[in-house]
């Protein structure tokens, strides 16, 4: 009898299980199908007001416009960094901005674009000298790729940092000492977000900086007399940091064609 009691026991465990996985499933598929109880305002071009000053602005830009010959690299320099506004290439390191090259996404990641666009500049566009520049208070130093896919699974729309971390070059915080909300629980979920590695720095930026300047080093295309110079640029007082040991492996090196 007791035995049969546990048995039974057991089997509405199982069920409840059964029934709760169905119901984070039917949830999931709500937010896939776009069910939202929400409705987002939108902007477009009749009536986003910062759209008619840029249409007015590049007419004024286009009066006075004066074509160049071509592109014309002086110091022969491409850049790699961070979107990050803050990080005002020209000023650091004192050159025009028609007068190199710049390369930017979320964190100033080697990634394989980034790897196509640095071939082009140095077969096509002539660049002998390369940047590797990451900065602190990245956002990528306040995300892992799991915070980010289940912010992703719950709300595609803005988040929300409610506690930061990682400020600073050190001390070195785990990235999940930040916390992030999201401002709607509407429109969630997307397959493709499985997919995607955010490239978190989660290692520290002298890590990341080294395990960059690797992949154009060792990339075939990039030829090994192309000097990687890498630094770390401090958004709290402007110091543009060495890394040594990626300095190091960035150094060119002479190539003997056979």
């Amino acid at each position: 009898m007791k035995k049969n009691i546990l048995v039974i026991i057991a089997i509405i465990i199982i069920i409840i299980g059964v029934l709760e996985k169905m119901q984070r499933k039917n949830n999931i598929k709500k937010k896939s199908s776009g069910m939202c109880t929400i409705q987002h305002s939108v902007v477009n071009s009749d009536t986003s007001d910062f759209f008619a000053t840029a249409i007015e602005t590049s007419k004024k830009y286009q009066s006075a416009y004066k074509s160049p010959e071509r592109i014309v690299l002086e110091n022969r320099v491409a850049v790699v960094t961070c979107m990050d506004s803050r990080i005002n290439i020209p000023n650091i390191l004192g050159l025009p901005l028609e007068k190199m090259l710049i390369i930017r996404n979320a964190g100033g990641r080697v990634t394989d674009d980034v790897l196509r666009s640095l071939t082009i500049s140095h077969k096509l566009l002539g660049v002998e000298q390369i940047f590797l520049i990451q900065h602190t208070d990245c956002g990528l130093q306040k995300i892992t790729n799991d915070v980010m896919n289940n912010l992703l699974e719950e709300s595609i729309f803005k988040a929300e940092l409610i506690q930061n971390c990682n400020i600073t070059l050190e001390p070195l915080q785990n990235n999940r000492m930040c916390q992030w909300r999201n401002n709607s629980q509407c429109c969630g979920y997307h397959q493709e977000r499985k997919k995607i590695n955010w490239l978190p720095i989660e290692e520290g930026l002298f890590e990341s900086v080294f395990t960059d300047v690797q992949k154009i080093r060792n990339h075939p295309l990039i030829p090994s007399n192309v000097p990687v110079y890498c630094f770390i640029f401090e958004v709290t007082t402007g110091e543009l940091i060495q890394v040594p040991k990626a300095m190091e492996a960035g150094r060119a090196k002479s190539i003997i064609c056979t």
